[in-house]
């Protein structure tokens, strides 16, 4: 017998925004997510997947989608055993999105790549770079973990396509942080966020190929969000500020992360301001 709640699905959706500081240059949307769900045992697996391209690189609009379909077809093969190895997990996706990218230019493929699946028991996400994860309990806690790298010179798994680059990365930037900022709130909509927990972790940037988060008490969670960057860029706005209207799903079926970042998009339109920034791609599942 397993411990799961009288839960009757996952449900997996996406959604991605171009940012104020974009619209304003006529720039595309650097980001893209993708999410689903695969039958199988038990609930089946709920996957996830948000790709952040590099402003600074080339046409990484194309490599971020590349990148997210590359780790797609990973995780509907594999499973969330996919996650489980890390290096087993970089060769996976390179050997799909290497032969995709090899048709563009390397500065294209400059992009973070954040990978999250469940079984409803079990769930890890993975990111190559930063950006946030968030997890909503059932007991009306919010947690999440902030990923950020100093300089904003993340280790982007395209480095591993080209060992010069690399090797210059590591000498300008691999003696940076890499941190991982974890807060924990407990939210009543008629009370507000009170911080219960925070804690922040460093480590060299050059040690760490990619951040694993583990979801403890899974069963006992309602849902599960990847974010880029961009869910931090609101004007004046505190990170649990930032992300509370991103993860304050009304109906968690069929299209609900769409829904969501429509609404927000037409309220920011309404009032002029309230906007992220940057570009801003959430990908989300949610134990029904």
């Amino acid at each position: 017998m397993t411990n799961l709640p009288p839960t009757l699905a996952i449900c997996a959706d996406s959604a991605f925004v171009t940012g104020r500081s974009h619209i304003d240059r006529g720039l595309p949307c650097q980001d893209y997510a993708l999410a689903g769900v695969e039958a199988g045992p038990g609930l089946g697996l709920g996957w996830a997947v948000v790709s952040d391209g590099c402003s600074t690189g080339g046409k990484t609009d194309v490599g971020a989608r590349m990148w997210a379909h590359a780790a797609q077809r990973v995780l509907r093969r594999d499973g969330l055993a996919a996650l489980d190895d890390i290096e087993r997990l970089s060769q996976s996706v390179l050997e799909i999105a290497g032969p995709l990218l090899d048709n563009f230019d390397n500065d294209d493929g400059y992009a973070t790549l954040m990978l999250l699946a469940s079984d409803g028991l079990r769930a890890r996400a993975v990111v190559y770079g930063d950006g946030v994860v968030v997890a909503l309990k059932r007991d009306g806690r919010v947690c999440f973990w902030g990923i950020h790298c100093t300089s904003n010179a993340p280790r982007y798994l395209n480095y591993t396509r080209d060992p010069k680059a690399e090797t210059l990365w590591e000498r300008a930037w691999g003696q940076g942080e890499h941190r991982v900022y974890y807060n924990e709130y407990r939210y009543e909509p008629d009370m507000g966020a009170e911080l219960l927990a925070t804690h922040a972790t460093c480590a060299p940037a050059a040690e760490v190929r990619a951040q694993v988060i583990d979801i403890d008490d899974v069963p006992g969670t309602l849902g599960l969000f990847i974010c880029s960057d961009g869910a931090l860029t609101f004007p004046g706005a505190t990170p649990i500020q930032a992300l509370l209207p991103l993860t304050a799903v009304q109906n968690p079926t069929g299209a609900f992360i769409q829904r969501r970042l429509a609404a927000l998009s037409r309220k920011w339109a309404k009032t002029g301001d309230g906007a992220p920034v940057d570009d801003l791609a959430v990908a989300a599942l949610w134990l029904l």
